[in-house]
């Protein structure tokens, strides 16, 4: 079983997780079909000029959802979906029967989400150009894979923690357990 806080903690990864994810989707699929070309300071969205806060927000209204589940394709919903299993879990009291079948599938996100390691990596950076303002047009569309996928990195460091915690629970609950189950009389009573 997973304490509180371990729930917390690991609920709050994978919820910014998700939200950061449906944020790069938006913003690229607003890249691709933007409502305007310009903010009010003349500032022009294009592949080498920065963006600005202004046009941050006039990417994210040129977003529809149907072109941000576009922008996600069935891997990015997958992998959102999978967020949303997470949370299931870490809102039970109690982890499921298979706790390491449950353990073992936490960890093997690593397997199924790669791009998360290069995420882990670049996603500092990005964070740093983002407020910099050093993004521009050809951050979200030279990669040879969708923008958002450099966004799971807390995804892959939630499930690390989630399978690992479990794992570490299960063995204190197993040694726990035959500790109590041991007869008096062997224990010399």
């Amino acid at each position: 079983m997973l304490s509180l806080k371990q729930r917390m903690v690991l609920s709050s990864l994978v919820i910014s997780s998700a939200l950061l994810c449906l944020l790069a989707a938006a913003l690229q699929a607003g890249y691709e079909h933007p409502i305007q070309m310009s903010d009010s300071h003349g500032n022009k969205l294009g592949f080498n000029d920065s963006l600005t806060w202004e046009l941050y927000g006039i990417l994210l209204r040129s977003a529809s959802l149907k072109a941000v589940l576009g922008m996600l394709g069935w891997y990015g919903v997958s992998y959102l979906s999978f967020h949303l299993a997470a949370l299931v879990v870490f809102a039970r009291r109690t982890i499921p029967k298979a706790r390491r079948i449950t353990a073992s599938c936490f960890i093997f996100q690593v397997a199924i989400f790669p791009l998360g390691l290069l995420g882990i990596m670049v996603l500092p950076v990005l964070v740093c150009d983002f407020f910099g303002d050093k993004i521009d047009g050809e951050t979200m569309t030279d990669f040879p894979f969708p923008f958002w996928c450099l966004f799971q990195g807390p995804w892959l460091v939630a499930s690390a923690l989630a399978g690992f915690w479990i794992l570490r629970n299960t063995k204190k609950n197993l040694r726990t357990d035959a500790a109590s189950s041991v007869s008096p009389r062997l224990c010399g009573s």
